[in-house]
């Protein structure tokens, strides 16, 4: 039984080090909200509180940005969680900061759901097990084995596994043709084996003789990866990875800790086993009461959305100032990942859009005459082919113009 408790055990020093990471990755993504905030996050955005209840009735979701809808409540708490991510980044968390760290960043990707992807959800799933992680420190590096680390062990299993599942050559060409990265023939070999890779990495989760060995067999695969179609994912993998590091020359000193009096120590397993349960369901069968209890706790994962997401199409939007003609507003292919999600969210509901004209004549207050919000779609093929692209017309302003047509 020791034998199989050091195998699987984790190193408090790679622990630390993913904590580290998670602070600053809270830190920066709050960091690049922020000049969006308000056009994102706010009752002056895209997505007020009446809309969002309307448009995500039925999820059990929390967000304190929920409590108001001003723009200075979105900064504030934006403020806030830079502030803890820095603290976790440097060492000074304690776990009430590392809880409420995870509730601000549940808080703010309930906000807005349609700014997420898979990198989103890893981070999330990695801030609640990091509560429950023992302390890291220079002088206590040790090797652990608690149901903390069984459930980080669990969900980076799950994570990997199902993220091989939905690796695919038509997922990644559609992927591909979101133009956010290189396209060089020398990375196709190497992309070829990323399903291999992932389930590769999986027994490197649970024995820590290979963990080092298949890490740095996973680098460059990543990096390719990175290079070819987006780092954020393939980054805040390994930064999940991370947690498996240790000091090769440092002797194993293995500790165990579980909970003391049988009640409790069956509480925990109990609480283990339903979270690990809740994770298989919502993998394998990601909709209906599964999916809302997941939202609700901070559990909802998809591992096939990873930026730039596999799509049926390509989707741009763009504002026109209608008394001059001119564009005031685009997300286009040069966009950034979020802005680029959530145009790709219009193009599958239209509803996202509906407040899009009178946001921006907000945002841009010298525009004289009404705003027009046009959508730009170009559909995708499995063979990477691009169709003819379509205009719509997605705002209410009466125009003299169609409102429907070919792109050229």
């Amino acid at each position: 039984m020791s034998k199989m408790l050091q195998l699987i055990s984790l190193p408090t020093e790679g622990l630390g080090w993913m904590r580290r990471g998670l602070g600053l990755w809270c830190a920066v993504d709050c960091l690049v909200r922020l000049p969006e905030a308000a056009f994102y996050l706010s009752d002056l955005g895209v997505l007020s509180r009446s809309q969002y209840f309307t448009t995500l009735k039925g999820t059990y979701g929390f967000s304190f940005y929920l409590v108001s809808g001003q723009p200075w409540v979105v900064y504030a708490l934006l403020l806030l969680t830079i502030g803890l991510g820095l603290l976790q980044l440097m060492g000074r968390d304690r776990r009430p900061t590392r809880v409420l760290l995870w509730v601000l960043m549940l808080s703010l990707q309930n906000r807005n759901p349609a700014l997420l992807d898979a990198s989103d959800d890893l981070v999330r799933l990695l801030l609640f097990w990091d509560i429950f992680l023992p302390p890291s420190g220079a002088k206590s590096n040790k090797d652990v084995v608690t149901l903390a680390t069984l459930g980080l062990q669990i969900q980076l299993t799950a994570c990997l596994f199902f993220r091989g599942l939905s690796a695919s050559a038509e997922s990644f060409w559609l992927s591909v043709q979101w133009g956010t990265g290189q396209i060089s023939p020398l990375y196709f070999g190497v992309l070829g084996f990323e399903r291999l890779l992932v389930w590769l990495l999986i027994p490197a989760v649970w024995f820590r003789p290979i963990r080092i060995p298949m890490l740095v067999l996973a680098v460059p695969i990543l990096a390719a990866r990175a290079t070819l179609l987006h780092p954020l994912f393939p980054m805040t993998l390994l930064l999940a990875l991370v947690s498996l590091l240790y000091h090769p020359k440092r002797e194993q000193n293995l500790e165990v800790l579980w909970p003391g009096s049988p009640p409790k120590k069956a509480a925990a397993m109990a609480c283990l086993v339903g979270l690990a349960t809740l994770t298989l369901a919502l993998n394998i069968s990601p909709g209906g009461a599964a999916k809302a209890l997941g939202q609700g706790l901070g559990f909802h994962q998809d591992w096939s959305q990873v930026y730039p997401v596999p799509s049926d199409r390509l989707v741009q939007l763009a504002a026109l100032d209608q008394s001059t003609g001119q564009m005031i507003w685009s997300i286009s292919s040069e966009s950034g990942r979020r802005d680029r999600l959530f145009a790709n969210k219009v193009g599958q509901d239209e509803y996202w859009a509906s407040t899009l004209s009178t946001t921006l004549a907000l945002r841009y207050g010298q525009v004289q005459g009404p705003v027009t919000v046009w959508m730009r779609t170009v559909p995708l093929s499995k063979e990477f082919s691009l169709g003819g692209a379509k205009l719509k017309l997605l705002s209410d302003t009466p125009v003299h113009l169609r409102t429907e047509g070919n792109a050229l």
